[in-house]
C-alpha cells in the first residue's frame, strides 16, 4: 500500500498581515511554533535558493516561495499572499518584486530594520522597513534602527524572537530613542515614502493631473527618486553616509511632482565638485544631467529625461552669446559651414567668457531651431529652409510647431486651422496644372536677389492674390504647388524687402537644394565648388547670381516669358557666353545670356 506524500505544515499555523512580507510572517511563525532558528522553516519547505531567512525577501524562486506559504498554512486564495508572491516583470535578475513593484535587488536590506516607536504602538514588523533607500518609517518619520546600540551588533533574521529584541544581548529596542525627521515639504516626502508602501491606501500622494509620469510604474518612479536623491547627497557632501538622508528624498519627490520645472531647478542648484580647476563639460558640470545615461533607470524614464534635457539645453543655449560672432576674428568666414545641429548647440554651450544676452542673436536662435527635431521635420516636409520656417512660424502659418516651440517662450498666434498643408489643400486648385510652372522654380527665376519670403507668398495664396494649383511634386509641400500667373508672383516678390538676419544665416546643402528644387548632390557641388566667395548664406548666393545664371533658371525664364527660343547650351556656347562649369551644372554670364536670349527687355523679367 502506498501513502500520498503530504506537504509539511506547521502545527500552529500563521497568517500574513497587511504590510508584511513572507520574511516577516516566517519569523513570527517560527516564534509561535517554538523554533529557535528561522532556518528550520526554510528547511521544512525544501528551500534551496534561500537557506537563510534574510535572503527570502530577494528570492525569485516562485515554487519555493509558495512552498513556504503552504508551510505557514496560508491559503493560495489569500489576496495578500498573491500580492506578496507577484513575480517581477523585469527579465533581469537585478530586479525583484516588492508587493508587485519592480525594485532593484540591492534596495532590499538583508538586515532587520525597525522603528522602535512604531513597534511600541503596534508589535508588528513592516515590510517597507526593508527598503534601504528609505532610512525612516513613512508614518512617524522616525529613523530606522538596524544596529543594537548596546552591543553594536547588526540586527538579523536568524533567530525566532520578537522583532524588537536584539538576538545578541536581548535588549528591548523599543526603548531606544531615535531621531525624528521634521520635513519642510511633507507632501514631497510622503510621495516617495508611500510610493511602494502596501499599507499606504488613503495616504499615498498622487501625481498632479496631466503629469508626464502618469503612465509610469511606481517601481520606475521610485528608482528615479532614489537616483536623484543619491546624486544630490553625493554632490553636497562627499563624506555622505551610505543611507540616503530624508531631506534628499524630499527634494527628489518635489522634483518629480513638479516635473519638469522642479527637476530643472534642482539640476541648476546641484553643482559638481571642482576638479583640478579644469572646466567641466556641459553634462558633468551639473551631476543630475548624468542621469541621462544611468543604466538603472528604465528606458521610458531615460526617454523623458532626454526630452527634458534637450529643452533645457536649448534654453540655456539661447542665453549664451553667439559663439560664431564671438570668434569671428578667428574664423575664416569664406569656409564657414554648418555643423551637425547637436554639435553646433554643444559648441555654443561650451563657449566661455561670453556675455549672457537677455535676447539671443538670430544665429543663436537658428542653432537652437536646427536642434529641434519637429522643426527639421517641418522644414523637410514643407520644402522650406529653417530660417524661412522661423518667418512662417511668426506669420502664423506653422501651427503644428506651436507645442514644440512654446517651451522656449516662442508663442506665435496661429492664423490657420490644422496644419499648413491642410490649409493649402483647402485653397489649391487642380485646374491650373496645365501650362503652369512649379512655384519653387518660378520664384527662384524671378528673384535673383533672394529677398522674397515664403510667408508673403503663402499670405498671397490664402488672400486669393495668387492662384495656385497642384502638380507633380518632389515630396515637399511647396514642390507640388504650381502657378500660371507669374506676373502676380513677380509683383509679390518686388514688394518684398530683404531680411538681413535671414540673408546672413548659414544654410545647409539640403537647404540650397530646396531653394533651387534640385538634388542635394547638385547643391553639394555648388557649395564645394568655391564659386560662392563667402559664407554659405543667401547674401553670398545673391551676389553670385548678380553675375551668373543657372541653366535651369534660364529655361524657367523662357517658360515665363513665353519665348519660343530654346535655352540650349549649344546656342549659348556658339555665342561664346562666359561660363563656369562645376559638377553637373554650368553657370552662364547673366548679362550676356539674357541679351542673347532676349529676356532682358521682357515685362516678366525680374528687375535688377
Amino acid at each position: 500500500m502506498t501513502f500520498p506524500i503530504r506537504e509539511p505544515k506547521l502545527v500552529l499555523q500563521s497568517s500574513i498581515e497587511s504590510g508584511q512580507g513572507l520574511r516577516e510572517a516566517v519569523q513570527k511563525a517560527c516564534k509561535l511554533n517554538g523554533f529557535k532558528h528561522t532556518s528550520v522553516a526554510l528547511e521544512l519547505a525544501g528551500c534551496r535558493s534561500a537557506r537563510r531567512l534574510s535572503a527570502l525577501a530577494v528570492s525569485d524562486n516562485a515554487a519555493e516561495l509558495r512552498a513556504v506559504s503552504k508551510l505557514l498554512g496560508i491559503e493560495d486564495e489569500n489576496e495578500l499572499l498573491a500580492t506578496v508572491l507577484s513575480p517581477s516583470k523585469e527579465a533581469s535578475r537585478d530586479f525583484v518584486s516588492f508587493f508587485g513593484h519592480n525594485v532593484r535587488r540591492g534596495h532590499i536590506a538583508r538586515t532587520r530594520r525597525i522603528s522602535p516607536q512604531s513597534l511600541k504602538s503596534k508589535p508588528e514588523m513592516k515590510a517597507i522597513w526593508a527598503l534601504k533607500p528609505l532610512s525612516f518609517d513613512p508614518t512617524n518619520r522616525e529613523k530606522l534602527l538596524d544596529r543594537c546600540p548596546s552591543c553594536q551588533s547588526i540586527l538579523g533574521w536568524d533567530w525566532s524572537l520578537d522583532p524588537w529584541i536584539c538576538e545578541h544581548c536581548s535588549l528591548d529596542l523599543r526603548s531606544v530613542p531615535m531621531p525624528m525627521f521634521d520635513p519642510s515639504d511633507p507632501e514631497a516626502l510622503d510621495f516617495v515614502a508611500y510610493m511602494l508602501d502596501p499599507t499606504a491606501d488613503g495616504r499615498r500622494v498622487h501625481l498632479p493631473t496631466g503629469s508626464t509620469f502618469s503612465s509610469a510604474s511606481y517601481g520606475d518612479l521610485f528608482q528615479l527618486a532614489v537616483r536623484i536623491a543619491t546624486t544630490c547627497q553625493r554632490s553636497r557632501d562627499t563624506t555622505s553616509p551610505v543611507q540616503i538622508e530624508p531631506g534628499h528624498v524630499q527634494m527628489a519627490g518635489r522634483a518629480i511632482l513638479d516635473w519638469p520645472n522642479g527637476f530643472l531647478e534642482l539640476v541648476e542648484s546641484t553643482p559638481a565638485h571642482a576638479d583640478s580647476g579644469q572646466a567641466a563639460s556641459w553634462f558633468k558640470e551639473k551631476p543630475l544631467r548624468q542621469l541621462l545615461y544611468d543604466p538603472t533607470l528604465s528606458s521610458a524614464i531615460r526617454n523623458e529625461l532626454t526630452k527634458t534635457f534637450e529643452v533645457h539645453r536649448r534654453r540655456e543655449g539661447l542665453t549664451r552669446g553667439d559663439a560664431l560672432v564671438a570668434n569671428a576674428a578667428k574664423t575664416d568666414l569664406s569656409r564657414e559651414r554648418l555643423q551637425h545641429p547637436r554639435a553646433a548647440l554643444l559648441r555654443l554651450l561650451r563657449t566661455r567668457n561670453i556675455e549672457m544676452r537677455p535676447r539671443p542673436t538670430f544665429e543663436t536662435v537658428m542653432t537652437v531651431l536646427r536642434d529641434v527635431s519637429e522643426v527639421r521635420q517641418f522644414a523637410k516636409e514643407t520644402g522650406v529652409p529653417i530660417p524661412e520656417v522661423w518667418r512662417l512660424y511668426w506669420a502664423g502659418f506653422a501651427p503644428e510647431l506651436v507645442s514644440a516651440l512654446s517651451y522656449y517662450g516662442w508663442c506665435a498666434q496661429p492664423l490657420l486651422e490644422g496644419t499648413l498643408r491642410s490649409a493649402v489643400n483647402r485653397v489649391i486648385s487642380t485646374s491650373l496644372v496645365r501650362g503652369g510652372l512649379d512655384l519653387v522654380s518660378a520664384r527662384f527665376a524671378l528673384d535673383p536677389q533672394m529677398k522674397s519670403s515664403w510667408s508673403s507668398i503663402f499670405q498671397a495664396v490664402f488672400d486669393g492674390r495668387l492662384e495656385v494649383g497642384s502638380g507633380p511634386s518632389n515630396g515637399s509641400l511647396v514642390g507640388g504647388i504650381y502657378v500660371k500667373d507669374c506676373h502676380s508672383l513677380r509683383t509679390i516678390i518686388m514688394k518684398e524687402r530683404s531680411d538681413p538676419d535671414v540673408a546672413h544665416s548659414i544654410l545647409t546643402q539640403e537647404e540650397f537644394s530646396m531653394l533651387m528644387r534640385k538634388s542635394r548632390i547638385y547643391a553639394a557641388h555648388l557649395v564645394r565648388s568655391g564659386v560662392m566667395n563667402g559664407p554659405s548664406n543667401l547674401e553670398t548666393f545673391a551676389r553670385l547670381r548678380e553675375r551668373w545664371a543657372f541653366g535651369f533658371e534660364l529655361d524657367t525664364l523662357a517658360a515665363i516669358t513665353g519665348s519660343l527660343t530654346s535655352c540650349s547650351s549649344k546656342r549659348l556656347r556658339s555665342a561664346r557666353v562666359d561660363r563656369i562649369d562645376f559638377g553637373p551644372a554650368t553657370l552662364w554670364s547673366r548679362e550676356q545670356a539674357l541679351s542673347v536670349l532676349a529676356f532682358d527687355h521682357h515685362e516678366s523679367y525680374p528687375a535688377q
